[in-house]
């Protein structure tokens, strides 16, 4: 009888680690549901490193001192309908609020140490401007990802995604306090590929890949936040002095992958904090 025990145990390894060769195979998605679940077990989260975030669309240092030189004039100098005249000479007309955008790009490299591909599925993203300040504000977003060759995944925001990370990670649900109308999710890029449209490839058995998240914090948000930079340079703004602008951030969140009847894992970044220099020239993307 301990000949036969012994030739079942092996037959059991053998077909678990069949089944697990032969999910990463084209053709084999029906396998997944009979995976032995000690192999489902040892589904690993993907390992997230946050390479940066990039400033790649703003307002110029003149747009900044056009737009808020006639309100905090009227409403900080006293100098009510003269100060539309004066700032119209000193800074020009003020730009109109849709062209104030404040784009960035969060960078990742996202690493795979299965043995089988690792389909990512959600971003969540996090950020809050001027941290510890009296005008912070926060925004979140969550971002739906779409295998290239699936016409029936809608990608892009999603209000009710991100959630039920695992362990000590964040989910959308930790956010509450989030402004509904500060950032939004303009695309995503892979292995190089310009942001757009929010397709990602799997991520191949233990290889990585570099991804770019490009978000954007609204202007009808982020502007009435600013104006107590603004307000803090009236004098400035009287002599004609462009005011130099920046923008302190601090930006975290959690990257989930969805193996269907493998599981669903995710890995958290940040959070990481910095600085974006408004520029003298405005940035387009």
């Amino acid at each position: 009888m301990r000949p036969k025990n012994l030739l079942g145990s092996v037959s059991v390894l053998a077909i678990g680690a069949l089944a697990t060769g032969l999910v990463a195979l084209p053709g084999c998605a029906l396998i997944e549901p009979y995976l032995p679940p000690s192999v489902a077990k040892m589904l690993a989260p993907p390992k997230v490193t946050f390479l940066g975030a990039d400033l790649v669309t703003a307002p110029s240092q003149l747009d900044l001192s056009a737009y808020y030189c006639p309100r905090v004039l009227k409403d900080r100098g006293g100098l009510g309908a003269t100060a539309d005249f004066l700032c119209a000479q000193l800074f020009g007309r003020p730009p109109a609020q849709k062209t104030m955008e404040v784009g960035f790009d969060l960078r990742f490299e996202v690493a795979n140490p299965n043995e089988i591909p690792l389909p990512l599925s959600e971003i969540l993203s996090a950020i809050t401007v001027f941290p510890g300040k009296s005008n912070q504000s926060l925004g979140a977003v969550c971002l739906g990802l779409c295998a290239p060759d699936d016409p029936n995944c809608l990608g892009g925001a999603r209000n009710d995604g991100c959630q039920q990370a695992p362990g000590d990670l964040k989910s959308a649900s930790d956010f509450p306090r989030a402004l509904a109308n500060l950032l939004v999710a303009r695309g995503i890029g892979a292995a190089g590929g310009k942001p757009a449209g929010f397709e990602v490839p799997k991520v191949i058995a233990s290889s990585s890949v570099q991804m770019t998240a490009r978000l954007a914090l609204l202007p009808e948000a982020l502007l009435p936040v600013m104006e107590q930079l603004a307000a803090q340079s009236l004098d400035r703004l009287k002599k004609g002095s462009r005011v130099a602008f920046e923008i302190p951030y601090a930006v975290e969140g959690t990257i989930f992958a969805n193996a269907g009847s493998l599981g669903r894992v995710a890995a958290g970044y940040g959070p990481a904090s910095g600085v974006w220099p408004i520029p003298t020239e405005r940035l387009l993307p």
